[in-house]
């Protein structure tokens, strides 16, 4: 009677067995299409002991993962984040730096045309006051381009912030699911644990690992520790007054604080503070020094000649005090707005129809007075585009050739550790025909014993 028991027994537990198997496939097939979701399989054990109470017993689900890929998925993830990022904001920049508003290549194009035109008929009003209009829209684009890229800077600096709050958050998150996984490895939680990792490695670069005692460790490309087990250091942007009111990047954990603003150079944080620190700021200032040059140049030719009106010494520009701020402030001088007279078209001395003043005005569109002496003022204007645009097409390729790997191991990711809806339907038809066949050995047993114990 004894051995009929732990039959019976034996085939109870196996029948559990085989539903948390027909469980575990039912649960896969259900997130199929769910992001960041791990396979998971159930760990069947055979028990110990002689043949007659043998029998099979399971464990908690176990995640089908690969801890390399996993880490090569989170690498991966800070150079795509950093990529898309930037080509993204240099596209853009592009667009506002060749709008038509803000071109200044063509608004110089269009000055020095007008200019030859007045060289041509010095004393028709209609073609001096569109000489003077196409200085006011050389000065709107510089303006425009200045405005432009300098909203640019705050948007990147806007960007830095928010990203610094966000991976903050995510800290926190890892950490505080660190300390869930310590007390129970639940697979739910160790795939949420692994696509905070993710999320913030495509943030702020960094790498993850995890231990021998199952946590996870975060730590940026400096060395700095973000995450250390149930342990979560924060990322905090606080305006810098030495960065031009800009934010600087600190990492805090606890009284200790560390700028790393210079140091991150990986995810989506790295590519804003590039793009703000490095190539706005160097924009800001090749668009200011071109129009520091313009506006001097221009107007140290434009004093030597003399209006129609007999008026001398008069600039064409307001001129700058400083190189800094140069295309902001650029503006066409009041006085020649308001009479075109005091167009300089002429050479001092000569009668009013003379046009050597103009003439020396197109003569400096072929001088080398841009760029300290290196090119003329279109071809700094146009090198400063096509520098943007070079920077671009390099941001583009290194975003395809890493949205490529990215894919790749994700393709491999899904090979190891996604679920096919054709093996756990598989699998869900194995477990179900084991769980039918244990219980007719139950049922079976249960027969016997009532034969048994209907003859006592």
């Amino acid at each position: 009677m004894s051995s009929l028991m732990g039959l019976l027994d034996m085939g109870g537990s196996a029948i559990q067995a085989q539903n948390a198997g027909i469980a575990t496939a039912a649960n896969n097939s259900a997130n199929v299409n769910t992001d960041g979701y791990t396979r998971q399989r159930v760990d069947l054990r055979a028990n110990l002991g002689s043949p007659v109470y043998g029998g099979v017993t399971f464990g908690d689900p176990l995640r089908v993962g690969d801890a390399l890929l996993a880490g090569r998925q989170r690498h991966v993830g800070g150079s795509s984040g950093y990529f898309d990022r930037l080509s993204s904001v240099l596209l853009d920049l592009e667009g506002v730096m060749t709008a038509a508003e803000g071109d200044i290549p063509a608004g110089l194009g269009e000055l020095f045309g007008n200019i030859n035109n007045v060289a041509s008929s010095p004393l028709d009003p209609q073609v001096r006051e569109s000489a003077v209009a196409s200085a006011e829209n050389l000065a709107f684009a510089f303006r425009q381009q200045s405005q432009e890229v300098a909203r640019a800077r705050e948007d990147a600096d806007e960007r830095v912030r928010d990203t610094a709050s966000e991976a903050s958050g995510l800290t926190g998150e890892i950490a505080k699911l660190n300390k869930a996984i310590q007390l129970q490895s639940d697979p739910v939680l160790l795939d949420q644990r692994e696509q905070s990792a993710l999320r913030l490695a495509e943030l702020v670069g960094g790498k993850a690992r995890i231990d021998a005692d199952g946590q996870m460790r975060y730590l940026l490309d400096n060395g700095s520790v973000l995450v250390d087990g149930p342990r979560a250091a924060s990322l905090e942007a606080s305006v810098d007054a030495t960065l031009g009111g800009f934010s600087r990047v600190e990492v805090v954990d606890g009284p200790h604080r560390l700028d790393i603003t210079s140091q991150i150079s990986s995810g989506e944080l790295g590519a804003d503070l590039h793009f703000r620190d490095d190539i706005t700021s160097n924009l800001v200032q090749e668009i200011d020094q071109l129009a520091f040059d313009v506006a001097t140049n221009i107007n140290a030719i434009h004093r030597a000649g003399q209006g129609i009106n007999g008026s001398t010494g008069q600039d064409l520009f307001v001129e700058p005090l400083t190189v800094s701020g140069a295309a902001l402030l650029f503006e066409v001088d009041p006085v020649v707005v308001g009479d075109s007279s005091f167009l300089a078209s002429g050479t001092v001395g000569q009668d009013v129809g003379d046009n050597g003043g103009m003439l020396a005005l197109l003569d400096s569109s072929n001088q080398l007075l841009a760029s300290g002496g290196t090119r003329t003022f279109v071809e700094e204007s146009v090198r400063s585009i096509s520098s943007v645009g070079q920077d671009v097409r390099a941001a583009i390729v290194d975003q395809k050739f890493h949205d490529a790997q990215r894919n790749g191991i994700e393709a491999l990711r899904d090979s190891v550790s996604g679920v096919s809806l054709e093996e756990e339907l598989n699998r869900l038809s194995q477990f179900q025909h084991a769980s039918e066949a244990n219980m007719r050995f139950v049922q079976t047993i249960d027969q016997i014993l009532g034969e048994m114990i209907d003859r006592l």
